[in-house]
């Protein structure tokens, strides 16, 4: 007999809000059976059937993230955090505190655009670590700050053409400072880490109940071929299971993916193929998004392209042909320009679709561009409080053009949320709040004509996450048919200040018509 769950005694969220009308919800196995008034559904109330009071709480259908990073979030989490620290000072203090067993120490979340030295950290400035190889990743994941022990193990041909594309910091002097960007990290630094496993794969249970707490029913990771296949191993055992996964692999293994004939939309509704990542740029954290005009007071840097137009158009062919949909990775304008010229090039032929992930500035020219190709876009509002600074500082005025959420809205163009964890915290709340407030930590508003409304935000989260990767028949709203994937807020969200919504935790989360989380 199939489980039977009957909720009651809520409120329920639509696309347009709360719904005013019906405050029950009925479960039977895996799907919604139905919605209804308290007095309709405790009808069929009896022996086989849960019920769970909700004290008048609000049912949210399951929060799916569209940019989530699953791997590495569980790998930053065993790392010594250096998020969140005003100087470089105080982040020496605390890695002199923190220093591990081992020949490897590494770290992850600085960002030098927030310390009052308003410099890039050096190898001189880990001497003080003795007999160890020290990586630490910046917050964005586009930069890494190395040791003079890391600098020995490195090819020196390969040092001379990192250097040579910039994605290698030397000084006036000319000598490698201990910062490695971009294509380098993938080239240099993964190899000499890629045996270090993710430690997701060991003990699931723990990274998924913190997926659970916030309302996380279905995430969209980006992963290499290898860790796939590991995910794909682990959900064989439906009790190690987490959210939904959907993946998106680097195109760097896309000849195994063509190998082994797998297409987009392959798997069901537990774990399934979505195409390849292409990066085409930097970030705007590490001034490395590709540009169109330089960075302010930078005279010639423009910041860093992967790919050429021609290397692009094969790419996106070569995906078509093996019936591979792409994602794409643009920051800076430039990035975004080239790949809406390539979009526009096969825009009739393409039978897989694209999507655009971050699409951080979008100048009118290219806002028309986008108006007439539709792709899908899939963004990151959590950036918003940090980016504030950094924008105004490297980007000018060219920064009314970033995160344009009102505009897009406007010309009924859908995009989903995602978090871009572990660069930001898992958490859904922070990036509707960041939408819908658009304010620096110091409480600046920053081009308010593009915020959104908070039912909009939610809806971003939701309904178009799921319309994203072709799922919205299935998911990401509440009604009959639609799978059971849901949470319960312990606040509502209409109703309280939106400084606080962040403290918005889930009591009871439910998966697939499984209860995985309960604190009702």
């Amino acid at each position: 007999m199939k489980n039977k769950i009957l909720l009651y005694n809520g409120k329920i969220f639509t696309k347009n809000g709360i719904d005013k009308d019906n405050t029950a919800i009925q479960i039977k196995g895996n799907k919604i059976e139905r919605i209804g008034s308290d007095d309709e559904l405790k009808q069929i109330i009896n022996s086989n059937i849960k019920t769970i009071d909700l004290e008048g709480k609000v049912v949210f259908p399951g929060f799916i993230d569209t940019h989530f990073h699953l791997s590495e979030w569980a790998k930053r989490k065993k790392m010594v955090n250096l998020d969140n620290f005003n100087s470089l000072e105080d982040v020496l203090i605390h890695l002199q505190k923190n220093i591990p067993a081992g020949e490897w120490y590494f770290g992850g979340g600085w960002n030098h655009n927030d310390w009052k030295e308003d410099r890039l950290p050096n190898m001189n400035d880990l001497l003080f670590i003795k007999n160890k190889k020290v990586i630490l990743f910046s917050k964005d994941f586009h930069s890494a700050w190395i040791n003079d022990p890391v600098l020995d193990l490195f090819d020196t041909k390969e040092l001379v053409h990192f250097i040579q594309k910039k994605m290698i910091e030397t000084n006036n002097l000319k000598q490698i400072t201990g910062i490695i960007k971009e294509e380098a990290i993938d080239k240099l630094i993964n190899p000499l880490i890629k045996e270090i496993e993710s430690p997701i794969f060991d003990d699931p249970k723990e990274y998924f109940e913190e997926l659970n707490k916030v309302g996380l029913t279905s995430i969209h990771t980006i992963e290499t071929f290898k860790d796939y296949q590991k995910y794909k191993e682990l959900y064989q055992n439906i009790y190690k299971r987490g959210p939904r996964l959907g993946f998106l692999i680097y195109e760097r293994d896309k000849e195994q993916i063509f190998r082994k004939r797998i297409k987009t939309g392959n798997g069901g509704n537990w774990f399934k193929y979505l195409g390849l990542k292409i990066i085409l740029d930097g970030a705007l954290g590490s001034q490395s998004a590709w540009m169109r005009e330089p960075y302010e007071n930078k005279f010639d840097d423009v910041g860093i392209n992967f790919y050429d137009d021609e290397t692009l158009e094969k790419i996106v062919e070569e995906a078509e042909l093996n019936e591979n949909s792409i994602a794409i990775h643009a920051i800076g304008d430039k990035a975004l320009e080239q790949l809406l010229n390539v979009f526009e090039k096969y825009n009739l032929s393409r039978k897989s679709q694209y999507r655009i992930e971050h699409a951080q500035i979008i100048p009118p020219d290219l806002f028309e561009k986008i108006k007439l190709l539709r792709p899908k876009l899939s963004m990151n509002p959590s950036h918003i409080f940090a980016d504030i600074k950094i924008a105004n500082k490297h980007w000018g005025d060219r920064s009314r053009y970033a995160y344009r959420f009102r505009s897009l809205l406007n010309e009924n163009i859908p995009f989903s949320f995602g978090s871009d964890a572990p660069v930001e915290k898992i958490n859904p709340w922070k990036g509707i709040r960041a939408a819908v407030q658009r304010q620096s930590n110091n409480g600046e508003s920053w081009y308010p004509e593009e915020k959104i409304t908070l039912t909009e935000a939610i809806n971003a989260y939701t309904i178009n996450g799921a319309k994203i990767s072709n799922e919205d028949d299935v998911k990401g709203k509440l009604s009959s048919g639609y799978l059971a994937d849901l949470f319960v807020a312990s606040e509502n969200p209409y109703e309280i200040d939106i400084d606080d919504i962040e403290n918005i935790e889930s009591l009871l989360t439910i998966i697939d018509g499984n209860i995985v989380y309960n604190k009702l």
